[in-house]
């Protein structure tokens, strides 16, 4: 792998622990993964397999978590969410302004915020596997329908039609009283 600093080539090390900023978050660290390292400008590249479960795993750490949250955490949890700060200050009776304060650490959050927001995480989640279960329960019976059809193709594609031409053969003054009105 090429570094994408200054194009050398990058040293694998596997089994490390990485300060993952990337998450927006100052304490989470990825430990036992395989990290790039440019030997050249110092560049530190981590292979992570899957961001989104990666993601999941953060949040589902700051949902657990006994104390309150913080302001970065609860910015964390309202982006892996997907809500906009403008309608998650409406969703925690905040306006926008206070909320950017919290997220940004110059005011703290109330108890009642916090909960409300590991709340809506909750929600989102369950909501979003019910929505995956009835995804796959389509996709299974469209998988049913298909198979049967294809079941149903495979018996009949031997059939053929046969057409006796000369009996279906009609003079041209026939055809023409026929599509003549």
């Amino acid at each position: 792998m090429r570094c994408c600093n200054c194009g050398s080539e990058m040293i694998e090390k596997q089994h490390q622990t990485y300060h993952y900023l990337e998450s927006g978050l100052p304490n989470v660290y990825l430990q036992g993964i395989t990290v790039y390292e440019c030997p050249v400008c110092d560049e530190v590249m981590p292979e992570i397999p899957s961001l989104r479960k990666l993601h999941l795993a953060i949040a589902m750490e700051l949902v657990g978590k006994p104390d309150a949250l913080s302001g970065t955490e609860l910015r964390y949890l309202r982006k892996e969410m997907g809500v906009q700060a403008k309608t998650f200050a409406k969703m925690l009776g905040y306006t926008p302004q206070h909320l950017s304060r919290i997220e940004n650490g110059h005011e703290g959050i109330s108890e009642q915020a916090d909960k409300l927001t590991r709340s809506l995480f909750l929600m989102r989640r369950i909501e979003e596997a019910s929505l995956r279960n009835q995804l796959d329960e389509i996709k299974n019976q469209l998988d049913q329908i298909f198979a049967s059809f294809r079941d149903r193709l495979r018996k009949h594609s031997d059939r053929r039609i046969s057409i006796n031409m000369p009996a279906f053969m009609i003079s041209e003054k026939e055809e023409n009283s026929l599509f003549s009105t």
